[in-house]
C-alpha cells in the first residue's frame, strides 16, 4: 500500500509532462541540443551490466514544495556538494528526492534527510550560495535527475555492494538502484 500511496503523492504534485531527452542511453562526447554533465563509470565497475543514463525534464505547474522542504534541500546540498557546484548540488537534491518517492525509503524530504546514518549534517545557519538556489530552482521547476537513489565519494566503494553505478561528477559518484 506504501507504494500506491507514493504514486499518489507523485501525481499530486502536478505533474504536467515528462520529456525524455535521450532514451537512457550512454552519451559520451556527443553534442546535444541538452548539454550532458554525467561522465560514465567504466561498465566493468557495474559487474557487467550496461551503465545508462540521462536527464529527464519533467515540468510542474505549481511549487509542491513547502518554505521548510525548501531550507533543508539547500541545507543538505550545501552540506554534501557545496564545493561541487550548481549541478553537484542538483544531483544531490535529486537524491533525496527519487528517495521519496521509492521504497523503502521515508516519504518525506524532511525524513529522507533526517534518517539515521543517510547523510551528513546539516547545519541550516550556513547560506545557500547562489549555485545552490539556482540548484533548487531547477528541482522546483521539476528537473529532477532520474533513478539516481545514493551517492558517495567517487573513491569510496562501499555502496557497490547494494546499488548499481550509474557515473560520477566531480568528486562523487552516484547510484541507482539494482
Amino acid at each position: 500500500m506504501r507504494g500506491v500511496s507514493k504514486s499518489i503523492k507523485l501525481a499530486a504534485a502536478v505533474l504536467v509532462s515528462v520529456t525524455l531527452l535521450t532514451d537512457y542511453q550512454t552519451v559520451a562526447g556527443e553534442s546535444t541540443d541538452n548539454p550532458i554533465i554525467f561522465e560514465p563509470i567504466p561498465e566493468s565497475t557495474a559487474k557487467g551490466q550496461q551503465v545508462s543514463y540521462c536527464p529527464i525534464s519533467r515540468t510542474h505547474d505549481i511549487d509542491p514544495f513547502t518554505e521548510e522542504e525548501k531550507d533543508l534541500l539547500k541545507a543538505i546540498a550545501m552540506a554534501e556538494a557545496g564545493n561541487q557546484g550548481e549541478d553537484g548540488m542538483w544531483l544531490v537534491m535529486s537524491v533525496v528526492l527519487n528517495r521519496v518517492n521509492m521504497d523503502p525509503w521515508p516519504d518525506t524530504i524532511k525524513d529522507v534527510i533526517t534518517e539515521a546514518h543517510q547523510f551528513a549534517s546539516i547545519d541550516r545557519r550556513i547560506e545557500s550560495s547562489e549555485e545552490c538556489d539556482k540548484a533548487l530552482e531547477r528541482i522546483r521547476s521539476g528537473d529532477i535527475a532520474p533513478k539516481i537513489i545514493a551517492f558517495e565519494t567517487k573513491d569510496s566503494k562501499i555502496l557497490d555492494e547494494y546499488f548499481w553505478p550509474a557515473f560520477t561528477y566531480r568528486d562523487h559518484k552516484f547510484y541507482t538502484k539494482k
